[in-house]
């Protein structure tokens, strides 16, 4: 697999098949370069919108005079650390949401993932649920999943971003959520009609690695069949632990 377009075009044409609308779940950690691989890569590919509880919130602040300016200090601190505005913008996903079901219009959502929270009557609470309710609706679910190799990394991206102007994430919040992340899309994978794991641990040169592509439960390529990098390999053996060599 020699290119995240050649993955997108294989699954693309399992979906037409299957002859039912798309619908994307766009998963990664903080600082993993979601949003920048779909308006990089993903949106003319995919022809669909992105719906997405940050560039939600920005819609409704004060618009930067240019690339890079930076918002307001009002405007920075209800966006980054507000716990109502947070709550808020992710109604609006919510609503976005189901909306696009009712209607059953092919559209993506973009998440961290790290929804996973033991009810005390012992049912999961996840976004496993929503990949359900987008079947329940005749949806074909691509999963796509952006992996880095540590914590650190996300934590040092999202520093990176917060200093050009980005929204913030706390360091405790990055840290607890990188495992949770990484096990629910183990349990995911499984059940969404299509997974990709792309990588985004190393180089500008090297972004968006696909490591693996499989179709419901059945395999279609994997990296570690071949000679993938150690920081691929450690971070796909817990993400996604069944390999077929």
């Amino acid at each position: 697999m020699k290119s995240l377009g050649q993955a997108i075009d294989t699954l693309l044409q399992v979906q037409s098949q299957a002859n039912k609308p798309l619908a994307v779940i766009l998963a990664g950690h903080n600082g993993s370069g979601k949003s920048t691989m779909w308006y990089g890569v993903l949106a003319d590919l995919l022809q669909i919108p992105l719906i997405n509880a940050d560039r939600m919130m920005m819609s409704i602040l004060p618009e930067k005079a240019a690339e890079g300016d930076p918002l307001p200090d009002w405007a920075t601190s209800l966006r980054d650390r507000n716990a109502d505005w947070m709550v808020v913008a992710q109604k609006g996903v919510e609503a976005f949401v189901a909306q696009a079901l009712a209607r059953t219009v092919p559209f993506a959502m973009e998440t961290v993932f790290s929804q996973w929270i033991v009810q005390p009557h012992g049912k999961i609470d996840s976004k496993i649920d929503l990949i359900r309710a987008m079947q329940t609706h005749g949806y074909f679910v691509i999963l796509i999943f952006v992996g880095l190799s540590s914590h650190h990394l996300s934590i040092g991206r999202v520093l990176a971003r917060v200093a050009k102007g980005g929204h913030a994430v706390d360091i405790d919040k990055l840290e607890s959520r990188f495992p949770r992340t990484q096990f629910a899309v183990q349990q995911a994978a499984p059940i969404a009609d299509a997974t990709i794991f792309v990588d985004n641990s190393r180089s500008p040169e090297e972004a968006y690695t696909v490591c693996r592509v499989q179709i419901g439960t059945k395999q279609h390529f994997d990296l570690r069949c071949d000679d993938a990098p150690p920081e691929i390999a450690q971070w796909m053996d817990k993400a996604c632990p069944t390999v077929s060599y």
